[in-house]
C-alpha cells in the first residue's frame, strides 16, 4: 500500500482528474466497495485539448500513479477493485500527456479485469466500457467505440431498467455515434425507444418524456420526416398548456417553437396567428423587454416580411428596438444589433435603401462611440454600410469606410488575420470598380506573402 502522504496526494490528483469527491476518490484508490461511485471516472481529455497547466501536472503525476499501481498490485493483486481504479487513473494521466497507446493498454486491461471480477453488467464494468469507447472515438476507432456503447446500452437496460437516467445517457451517446455516420433511421429508432421507455416509466406528461418528444421531433426532421416532427411538437405544446397552464414560461416557449415549425411546414397563416397571440401574452406575462418577448416579436417581424406584410413587419422591428432601448439602453450591443437588422431588412427586403443607409449611419456612429472602432459589432456595421454605399454607387464613401475597416483590422488583428485579408480584398475590389489602379496597387503592397489578389 502507498505511504499515507503519497496516497493522499494520489487521491487529490484523482479528484482533479475525474471531478470525484474526496471520499469517492479515496474509496476507489483504497478499494472500499461501498463508497465507490458506480458512474466511474470521467473520460480523460485528449492531449491536444488539455491546458498546459494540466499537462504539466499530469507529467508530474505519472510516476506517482505508476508507483501506486505497482504497490497495489504487490499488496492486493492486479484485479483488486482498488488496483483497477488506480490503473484507470494511470490511464487518464497517460492520456493527458499524450501517451495514448499506454493509456489505451491500461484502460483495455481494466475493462477485461472488471468483467472477470464483477461481470459484464456491473456498473463499474459498464462505466469503464463507456470511458474506453470515448477514447476509441478520439483516436479514430469509431467502429470499436460504437460496438462498446452498444454493449453499454444493452447492459444498462438490463441492470438499471428501461428509462433509467444512465441507460438513457448511454443510448443518447450511441445515437450521436449513429448520427455522425449518417445512420439517421437508427437514431430515430433509438429516440423512439427512449420516448416509449420514459412514457412507461414516468407517464406521457412527465417533463423528461416531454423533452424526449422534442429530441425525437428534431431527428424526425433531420431524417426528412417533417410531418412526424410537427405532430410531436404539437403534442409538446398541448401537454405544456394542459399541465402547466397557458402563461407558464415553458408553455410560452413551446408555443414559440410550434409557430416556427408551422412556418417551416408552410402553414404560414397559422404560424403568424400563433406568434401574434404569443407576443401579446409574453408582453403581458413576462414584460415587453424580456428576451422571450423580443425573440417572438422579431420572429413575427420576419414572418410578416416574408409574407409581404411590410408595414406590419417594420412596426414590429421598431417596437422591438424601442423595448430594447428602454430595457438595456440605446447603446447596448443587443439594441445596436437589432437596429442593424432593421437596416438590412429596409435595404434588401423592402427596397427603402436611402432610409436604410440613414439608419445604419447612425448605428455605426453609436456603435463606434459606445463600443469602440475595433469592436466586432462596430466592424460588422461598418462592413454592412460600406456594402450599402457600394450598391447605390456611392463608391467614394464605400472606399473610405473599407479603408478604415482595413486599417482597424491591421491595428487590432494583425496583417495575416483572415478578417484583415478579406478587408484588403474588398478594398481592392472597390478601387477597381471605381477605376482607381493606384488604390489597387496600394492594397497589393500590403498583401501578405502567398495571399491571393483575386485579380
Amino acid at each position: 500500500m502507498p505511504r499515507d502522504k503519497d496516497f493522499k496526494r494520489l487521491v487529490r490528483e484523482r479528484m482533479a482528474m475525474t471531478g470525484e469527491l474526496y471520499t469517492t476518490a479515496r474509496a476507489r484508490l483504497g478499494g472500499e466497495p461501498a463508497a465507490i461511485d458506480p458512474a466511474g471516472p470521467a473520460r480523460p481529455h485528449v492531449r491536444s485539448t488539455a491546458p498546459p497547466s494540466r499537462r504539466r501536472q499530469a507529467h508530474e503525476a505519472v510516476p506517482r500513479h505508476e508507483r501506486a499501481v505497482a504497490e497495489l498490485e504487490r499488496a492486493r493483486g492486479r484485479r483488486h477493485p482498488g488496483t483497477i481504479a488506480a490503473r484507470r487513473s494511470l490511464s487518464g494521466a497517460y492520456w493527458v500527456v499524450g501517451r495514448v497507446e499506454d493509456a489505451l493498454r491500461e484502460l483495455e486491461g481494466a475493462v477485461v479485469d472488471l468483467d472477470a471480477v464483477h461481470g459484464g453488467d456491473h456498473p463499474d464494468t459498464l462505466g469503464a466500457r463507456r470511458e474506453l469507447a470515448g477514447c476509441y472515438e478520439e483516436v479514430g476507432r469509431g467502429d470499436e467505440a460504437m460496438a462498446l456503447i452498444e454493449q453499454v446500452v444493452e447492459g444498462r437496460d438490463r441492470v438499471l431498467g428501461l428509462g433509467h437516467r444512465e441507460a438513457l445517457e448511454a443510448r443518447d451517446q450511441l445515437a450521436r455515434y449513429y448520427a455522425d455516420r449518417g445512420r439517421l433511421a437508427e437514431v430515430v429508432a433509438l429516440h423512439e425507444r427512449a420516448l416509449a421507455d420514459l412514457s412507461d416509466r414516468h407517464g406521457s406528461d412527465h417533463p423528461d418524456t416531454v423533452q424526449a418528444r422534442v429530441a425525437l421531433a428534431t431527428w424526425h426532421d433531420r431524417a426528412g420526416r417533417p410531418t412526424e416532427a410537427l405532430r410531436l411538437i404539437e403534442q409538446v405544446a398541448e401537454v405544456r398548456h394542459r399541465v402547466l397552464g397557458r402563461d407558464h414560461p415553458d408553455t410560452l416557449r413551446a408555443r414559440y417553437a410550434l409557430a416556427r415549425w408551422y412556418w417551416r411546414a408552410g402553414r404560414h397563416d397559422q404560424s403568424i396567428t400563433g406568434l401574434e397571440k404569443l407576443v401579446a401574452d409574453n408582453d403581458r406575462v413576462l414584460g415587453p423587454a424580456d428576451w422571450e418577448t423580443l425573440r417572438a416579436r422579431e420572429a413575427l417581424a420576419r414572418f410578416y416580411q416574408e409574407a409581404g406584410r411590410i408595414e406590419e413587419a417594420l412596426g414590429q422591428w421598431w417596437q422591438g428596438i424601442a423595448d430594447r432601448e428602454r430595457h438595456v439602453g440605446a447603446d447596448h450591443e443587443d439594441t445596436l444589433n437589432a437596429r442593424n437588422h432593421l437596416a438590412i431588412a429596409l435595404f434588401h427586403r423592402v427596397g427603402r435603401k436611402q432610409e436604410a443607409i440613414v439608419v445604419l449611419e447612425q448605428v455605426l456612429a453609436d456603435a463606434e462611440r459606445a463600443l469602440g472602432t475595433g469592436d466586432p459589432a462596430a466592424r460588422t456595421v461598418r462592413r454592412n454600410l460600406a456594402g450599402f454605399y457600394a450598391e447605390v454607387q456611392r463608391l467614394d464613401e464605400a472606399i473610405a469606410l473599407s479603408d478604415e475597416e482595413l486599417r482597424t483590422c491591421q491595428r487590432t488583428l494583425g496583417e495575416d488575420h483572415p478578417d484583415t485579408r478579406k478587408a484588403r480584398s474588398t478594398l481592392g475590389s472597390l478601387h477597381r470598380a471605381a477605376g482607381r489602379v493606384e488604390g489597387t496597387t496600394e492594397s497589393k503592397q500590403h498583401q501578405s506573402p502567398g495571399e491571393e489578389s483575386h485579380d
